[in-house]
Formats: C-alpha cells, structure tokens, sequence
C-alpha cells in the first residue's frame, strides 16, 4: 500500500510540474509607431539682490536688483518688510541708549508719487513679467524715512523681509 501511495503521488507531483511553451516570433510582433502628448511647465525664475545693510543718513533711497529675471505672464515679484510694527514702521533703536527708540517709515515708489507701506502684506517692490522683456535686469527702489523726533544720536535696527512670486490678482 505504501508503494502505490509513494507511486501516486511521485505521477502527481510531475504533473504538477509547469513547461514552458515557447511562440514562434515574428519580426510584425516588434514593428509599430506611435505618438504622445508632452506637456510641461517652466516657472518663473530670477535671482535677486537686496543690500545687507542700509545707512539712511547717507541714501534714504534703497534698491531691490533681479537679473536673469524670467517672470511668467499673470504673475508678479514681490518684496515685502515682515517685522513692521503695530503703527505699520520699523521699530530702531538708539546705539548708546538702551531705552531710546524711534520709527522708521517704509515708503513705496509709484510713479512720480510716494505711499507708505503700513502692513506685511503690503509690497515695497513689485517686478511683472513687461519688467523683463528678454530676461535682462530691473532695478526698483523702495524709501526710509526715519522720524526725527526722539534722543538725538545713532540709531539701528533690522528690517526683515520676504519675497514671492504669486498670481496677480
């Protein structure tokens, strides 16, 4: 009995076993074309340049330089201050005299006018793709205008800002 079990089960373990069936190939099998879509996008891309430190007693007037800038059509470079008070200025403080602080207003160019930048949200400078006709450079200038009321002597302060390129809206 345990012959004709063994022998069985050897018939039913080699038909289990696969085989591989090969086809006939032919050269039609590899021939064909064929076309696709590509899309892609290129982003608006620049570098830009804003001084590391500005001396308002010496030029009130303050530059944001991009080149290479390649502004994308319906969208617009924005520069704007982060760190502006409660009043909408820029807080600094005297050199020599811990407790004496002035303000510092932050002044927008537009034309041949002026406006007083009073929130974050608000830019300095603004750069849009007719700034860069075959991505050349663009210079733009935003102003200081520091109060002169307060103890008088050297004042400093940091003015931090951002930057981003977003849809006009």
């Amino acid at each position: 009995m345990k012959k004709v079990l063994a022998l069985v089960l050897s018939v039913l373990m080699i038909a289990s076993f696969s085989t591989t069936a090969f086809a006939a190939e032919t050269e039609d099998a590899y021939a064909g074309s064929g076309e696709l879509e590509v899309t892609g996008h290129v982003y608006s891309h620049y570098n830009i340049t804003i001084p590391a430190t500005i001396n308002i007693k010496d030029t009130p007037i303050c530059e944001v330089t991009v080149n290479d800038g390649y502004i994308e059509e319906g969208y617009s470079l924005d520069v704007f201050v982060t760190n502006l008070n409660d009043s909408g200025m820029l807080s600094l403080k005297h050199v020599t005299d811990q407790y004496a602080s002035t303000e510092c207003s932050v002044l927008r160019y537009e034309g041949d006018s002026t406006v007083t930048v009073t929130t974050p949200n608000e830019p300095i400078v603004s750069f849009t793709a007719s700034d860069f006709p075959s991505g050349t450079s663009c210079v733009k200038y935003f102003g200081l205008e520091m109060s002169q009321w307060g103890t008088p002597g050297d004042y400093t302060g940091i003015m931090k800002y951002s930057f981003s390129c977003n849809p006009i809206d």
